[in-house]
């Protein structure tokens, strides 16, 4: 399952004795650990047993699952680094599992598993995998961590948000706690806020710079890269968001080749909230519909150099907006 399903059964009050939570994108993990533990425990978490596999035994993680908690009615044990468990470890889990206390709930955290350890358990513990996420996913996830800290997020504000700063789950939460701050005792955050919190921000710049690239005006671009450097900003999250604005101005330029209707259809389609949906179709007629194949060789040969020359990241990324730009890649 994903974390939108653990929420959903979370919500119905279905607790697993075991949850396996696997995958690269931590911000995720820690996310789906919280959920967990909120829902055994409500809104006062009691205190948790914490192991580290590889330094401490399996035998001593379950044998703490079989004692009896003298503090709540359920115990939680979190153990991180499963993916250090050997053959006989996922042998002996599998033999707890069969009967497992049902005053216990056992949290297993693990960046990667093979498919053969994760058959062994397969129908006995909830697995959930941490991928990165999709951008249609962004919105609904934006939309569980506001709820986790007491508030609810309008639809288009999400959108917006995730639009704005991309991706990266962790720029999203700390989004989220100025938006937390900006708001107090307001319960809703709405279009207006996002628009607010985020106008003077290294994600709203970037925002700025896509456009601006976009539009083919490379020396605006350039400054609001400074700008960005200048705040610290990771080259690669910078060079990954103009990546993710030309794949979605080539997918709008397929969609107004097609003749489909209304902006509204293009926001809908580019999966994207319709306050941008003028801009990519503006953007998109920029650019000659033959050239993508060189654009994109453009972004991979940059990518392969932010990665391994000893150029500076900010030099590489300005010569690849002024290729963008003009348009000769």
């Amino acid at each position: 399952m994903d974390i939108t399903q653990l929420d959903q059964t979370l919500r119905a009050k279905k607790i697993a004795s075991c949850y396996l939570i696997s995958g690269p994108e931590r911000h995720l993990a820690f996310s789906a650990e919280r959920q967990i533990l909120k829902t055994v425990f409500g809104s006062e978490p009691e205190t948790v047993d914490r192991f580290q596999l590889g330094t401490a035994k399996l035998a001593a993680v379950l044998d703490c699952l079989k004692t009896a908690s003298l503090l709540s009615p359920r115990r939680v044990v979190v153990a991180t680094d499963a993916d250090r468990l050997k053959k006989p470890d996922w042998e002996l889990l599998q033999e707890y599992l069969i009967n497992p206390n049902p005053q216990s709930v056992l949290i297993l955290l693990a960046e990667e598993l093979k498919a053969a350890d994760l058959k062994k358990i397969s129908g006995k513990a909830a697995v959930v995998e941490c991928k990165k996420l999709y951008p249609n996913q962004l919105p609904q996830w934006i939309n569980m961590e506001a709820k986790s800290s007491g508030l609810q997020i309008s639809q288009e504000a999400a959108r917006f948000l995730a639009d704005c700063v991309g991706a990266d789950l962790g720029a999203i939460h700390q989004s989220l706690e100025k938006l937390l701050l900006f708001v107090g005792a307001k319960k809703l955050i709405d279009l207006a806020d996002v628009e607010k919190v985020i106008a003077n921000t290294a994600q709203k710049n970037i925002f700025e710079m896509t456009n601006a690239i976009g539009n083919k005006k490379s020396a605006e671009a350039i400054r609001y890269l400074d700008n960005i450097f200048s705040q610290g900003e990771e080259p690669l999250r910078t060079f990954a968001m103009i990546v993710r604005h030309f794949r979605l101005l080539a997918k709008a330029q397929e969609i107004l080749a097609r003749g489909n209707g209304p902006e509204t259809q293009l926001a809908k389609e580019l999966g994207v909230h319709p306050f941008f949906a003028k801009d990519y179709a503006v953007q998109a007629r920029h650019f000659r519909p033959k050239g993508w194949a060189k654009r994109f060789k453009a972004l991979a040969d940059c990518d392969r150099a932010l990665k391994s020359s000893r150029v500076s990241s900010q030099l590489l990324l300005e010569r690849l907006i002024s290729k963008l730009c003009r348009d000769n890649v």
